[in-house]
């Protein structure tokens, strides 16, 4: 039988890796914010938080094992759709339903600063955060709702590409860790937001 969509072996050896992260920081059980980007490699950034967010669904501030598994779980077998939904959390972190024009332009300032392989003047970002603005059809609105930006998002599959890179990496790392833990040996997630 799976649990999450895992075997209960798995789920034996992902407790040994949960359990090794959640003592980086502090030995109380629980991963926090710094264990979790030290964990899967990602640096301290507006992208991380939202994405820590993704996992915390009790919003405590701290990943119980429950979380790990159920977000583990999300990048491995949701579908597209659900993926999407995903996306869209980052940039609606309080769950409204919407997203304002500065929630997006926030995060997309925070990507840009992340890249490590590109640098991107400020000019030349503000254009591409305008531009993705005007795609999704806000320039004369301040939000935009789920359902638009699933549409701008089918509608601009190759524009929108690199909303999800750092959920795919998310997932391939954590499908690494799977097939490593079947050597029961725990390993390191390399995972930075930098572009592939």
């Amino acid at each position: 039988a799976k649990v999450c969509g895992f075997s209960h072996e798995e789920i034996k050896e992902l407790y040994i890796y949960y359990q090794h992260y959640s003592t980086l920081e502090a030995n109380d059980g629980m991963i926090n914010y710094a264990e979790f980007c030290k964990g899967l490699g990602l640096e301290d950034s507006l992208v991380a938080k939202r994405i820590f967010r993704i996992f915390d669904e009790n919003e405590d501030g701290m990943i119980n094992f429950r979380e790990f598994l159920i977000g583990f779980t999300r990048f491995l077998y949701d579908t597209a759709e659900q993926k999407i939904k995903l996306s869209f959390r980052i940039f609606d972190a309080d769950h409204k339903g919407y997203c304002e024009k500065e929630d997006i332009g926030e995060v997309l300032r925070d990507y840009f600063r992340a890249l490590k392989n590109v640098k991107l003047p400020g000019e030349v970002a503000e254009e591409i955060i305008k531009s993705s603005l005007r795609d999704m059809g806000m320039e004369g609105s301040e939000r935009i709702m789920y359902e638009d930006y699933m549409k701008w998002y089918y509608k601009h599959m190759s524009v929108s590409n690199w909303l999800t890179i750092d959920l795919e990496k998310m997932k391939n790392g954590v499908t690494l860790l799977c097939k490593g833990l079947k050597k029961c040996t725990v390993k390191f997630i390399t995972f930075s937001l930098s572009s592939q």
